[in-house]
């Protein structure tokens, strides 16, 4: 037996599209809608105060995919030149559960996680998107910004504030140059929130909330990459509650707030099973806390393209080296 090992230069080489991420993003999250996955909430340990170490296993039924992910989240590695999120994914043969590759998982989360985004928006949002506020421009605005840069045609501006004053000219002049998005630097978070079709919190974590639902427009989807920031009873606020999963948003609260029962999740609406947006006027706040049939489904796709063109390294396994007990010699 053999396990393919994929580098992070291996995972880019593959040429994975946008789209491809998307779409397989979407798939998944059908699959999620139709009852079709296992994908528990994620245990974690933290080593360091507002670090996470997640495990987080997943099972695709329709297309007998599985396996999962180990990632971290340390927020200040980049003083140490080291990505903030890092982590692995371990596919698994779904008729023996053996393992069969094992994947470099940071550029996929970042990336997935935008593209979840991507397709929460496509679902989700106004007519005629043209303004979006975004708050925290690091790597994740980045990301997003990326995946969603062909979706609305008719986009006039991103408003963009971050207490980062550097780091947001950065990202204005970088969206600019590469994506041709106008990006207008704004001086507060309200500013940011205030008129805007599609609202995204790209922050860290937060302990204070800075996010306030009387800033949000009539209209507005409101897409948090983060769970913190917002006022805690944000969740009745909303006119529709969407979340990736309702069992990991519970299990990340910790008992401390209830999902409203007219809640909806968002597989749901990919699978047409029940309506996302029915009026123009509706504030929708989607919560995607980030779910590892996501990162599955991807890697499998990613393995998929490594082996058509030759990449990456198998590494010899032999799950049946070690002696067994009482056995004749």
């Amino acid at each position: 037996m053999e396990i393919l090992y994929l580098t992070p230069e291996d995972v880019l080489a593959t040429g994975i599209t946008n789209q491809e991420f998307r779409t397989l993003v979407a798939g998944a999250l059908a699959q999620h809608g139709r009852k079709k996955v296992e994908n528990p909430p994620k245990p974690g340990i933290h080593p360091l105060p507002q670090t996470f170490l997640h495990a987080m296993p997943a099972y695709l039924e329709e297309t007998r995919e599985a396996g999962i992910k180990w990632v971290s989240g340390f927020f200040d590695n980049p003083k140490q030149n080291l990505p903030a999120i890092m982590g692995l994914i371990v596919l698994n043969d779904a008729d023996t559960g053996a393992p069969t590759a094992i994947i470099d998982g940071g550029w996929i989360t970042n990336m997935r996680t935008a593209a979840v985004t991507a397709v929460a928006a496509e679902q989700l949002a106004p007519a005629n998107v043209r303004s979006i506020g975004i708050v925290g421009t690091g790597m994740q605005a980045r990301y997003h910004m990326l995946m969603m840069q062909d979706m609305f045609p008719q986009l006039e501006v991103v408003k963009g504030f971050d207490i980062y004053q550097p780091g947001l000219e950065s990202f204005a002049e970088d969206m600019k140059r590469e994506l041709n998005i106008n990006v207008q630097p704004v001086s507060s978070v309200s500013e940011a929130v205030q008129g805007s079709d599609i609202v995204m919190t790209c922050t860290g974590v937060l302990k204070e909330p800075i996010f306030f639902w009387d800033d949000v427009k009539p209209g507005a989807l409101v897409l948090p990459v983060h769970g913190g920031g917002w006022e805690f009873d944000v969740m009745n606020k909303a006119d529709v509650l969407i979340t990736d999963s309702h069992q990991q948003v519970a299990s990340f609260l910790d008992g401390k707030y209830n999902i409203p029962e007219s809640s909806l999740e968002l597989g749901e609406v990919v699978a047409d099973l029940k309506p996302g947006r029915v009026s123009q006027e509706q504030r929708i706040l989607n919560f995607n806390l980030g779910l590892a049939i996501h990162d599955i489904a991807i890697a499998h796709r990613v393995c998929e393209l490594a082996r058509e063109k030759g990449q990456g390294v198998n590494l010899p396994y032999d799950p049946g080296v070690y002696p067994v007990p009482g056995a004749k010699k």
